[in-house]
């Protein structure tokens, strides 16, 4: 059950309920944004809240970082932490993304039970989670996180009932991927239909509309970086991206001896936070820390963030490309009827941190083939056309390939893309490409890249 509430916070709840001047603030303002909710229940535009759950399992160690070390790292910065500001980036500043960070709880699971059957769920990561959940329910008003409808307010009664997404679950132990695949914690994960006995995780607190919140997701990773003293935000922030808006995986897992980042394709590399952009750029060892890339155009464009300009290839036309801090435009440009480049002009900025250079990138993009790249073979639904025409995110690291360099972007030393110069000007299925991309350049003092899109030359 639910802890009392204190008598002080108890005393100011109650006079400001007695104010009728006040009242919460509305997290959303449908006067100024749209209203669009994510299929995984998350309200993608105004203020959105997502719950971390700290939890040890049964034979970790004390951890190494605070509960408030971990809010500090993660939140608590003027501008929302760094999770925050990859999304804020993502969306031109129209979602913020707020959290609440758990006391640390300690589980009745071991790390050696978490990866077998579970004595009260069908899994010991089930028992782990639910566990976990059980803990800080006197901690923890699980309504706050259901606010996916209109009004802005959370468990108001235009809400359906469940955490919106899902829960954070952070553990203790480095995750498998450190110390040379030796860590003792899961790689990451994010479970985003989770039910048991066929309905989602009911928590003991009450919903709007009768019954009590739900919870239907979560995902599941270390609260430490692999050097065991900066938060894991690079990695949260790609697993929320699944877990909160159900984008895919955007790499190829090729498997086999080696560590986890030298065996994937990663097909549009640490340009895009679904494939590398949580592992950074070049190759070698990764630095996994509070720095990394946001979301490409194909990930803004699904979640809603992004409405392509759409571009006539039947005429010769100059486009001028702000990035995203400054507008973020993205051009779209047909192919065939399901094939299409989306076009943006990408530079550093505070969310996106990583880059190995500014520069213009398309993106291949074919809507026929599988949504995720991990176990499916090329051509892949989205793909990064490299300007520097070497495919090598079409190759793991152990066979020459990288997860990003500069040279992928155009506007410095290639300036054209077109039919005879570039092995990616073609659609896939062989066919030359019904336009060209040329005269393109890049003013990093304007913020500005332009470039030019006209019929190919009729041979």
């Amino acid at each position: 059950m639910r802890r009392p509430v204190p008598v002080l916070a108890g005393l100011l709840a109650v006079l400001a309920a007695c104010d009728p001047t006040t009242g919460p603030a509305p997290d959303f303002d449908i006067s100024r944004d749209p209203w669009i909710v994510s299929p995984a229940g998350m309200r993608v535009f105004g203020t959105s809240r997502v719950l971390v759950v700290l939890a040890r399992f049964a034979d970790s160690p004390a951890p190494p970082l605070s509960a408030a070390d971990v809010r500090a790292q993660l939140f608590a910065a003027g501008n929302g932490g760094p999770v925050n500001e990859t999304f804020s980036l993502a969306s031109g500043g129209r979602f913020r993304l707020r959290g609440q960070v758990t006391s640390w709880v300690t589980t009745t699971v071991t790390t050696t039970a978490l990866f077998q059957a579970g004595l009260r769920t069908p899994s010991g990561i089930e028992d782990y989670v639910t566990d976990a959940l059980a803990l800080v329910e006197g901690e923890v008003d699980f309504g706050r996180f259901d606010n996916e409808g209109p009004d802005g307010i959370p468990n108001s009664g235009d809400d359906d009932g469940m955490v919106d997404g899902g829960v954070v679950v952070l553990n203790t132990e480095r995750n498998r991927y450190c110390d040379g695949g030796t860590g003792r914690g899961p790689h990451p994960f994010a479970r985003v239909s989770w039910t048991l006995n066929g309905q989602p995780y009911a928590t003991q607190d009450g919903a709007a509309n009768g019954g009590v919140i739900r919870i239907g997701g979560f995902t599941l990773m270390s609260a430490i970086g692999c050097g065991g003293s900066t938060v894991s935000a690079n990695v949260m922030a790609h697993e929320l991206g699944h877990l909160l808006f159900r984008l895919p995986d955007m790499y190829h897992v090729i498997g086999g001896a080696g560590e986890v980042w030298a065996t994937r394709r990663w097909v549009v590399g640490c340009w895009e936070l679904m494939a590398a952009g949580a592992w950074g750029c070049g190759t070698g060892a990764p630095t996994l820390d509070y720095r990394f890339n946001t979301l490409g155009p194909w990930s803004r464009m699904t979640v809603g963030w992004s409405v392509p300009r759409l571009v006539d290839v039947g005429k010769d036309s100059t486009y001028d490309l702000d990035p995203m801090d400054r507008g973020g435009t993205v051009l779209k440009v047909p192919i065939t009827s399901m094939e299409y480049l989306l076009i943006e002009y990408r530079e550093g900025a505070s969310g996106d941190r990583r880059l190995p250079g500014n520069g213009v990138l398309l993106y291949h993009v074919d809507e026929s083939r599988p949504l995720s790249t991990v176990t499916a073979a090329g051509p892949y639904r989205v793909s990064l056309v490299e300007a520097d025409d070497d495919s090598a995110f079409h190759r793991t690291e152990l066979q020459g390939g990288n997860r990003g360099v500069a040279a992928d972007a155009f506007g410095a030393a290639v300036t054209a893309f077109r039919a005879g110069m570039h092995t990616r000007a073609r659609a896939n299925d062989g066919s030359p490409l019904p336009f060209q991309v040329t005269e393109i350049s890049v003013n990093p003092v304007a913020h500005r890249a332009r470039l030019r899109i006209a019929p190919a030359p009729v041979p």
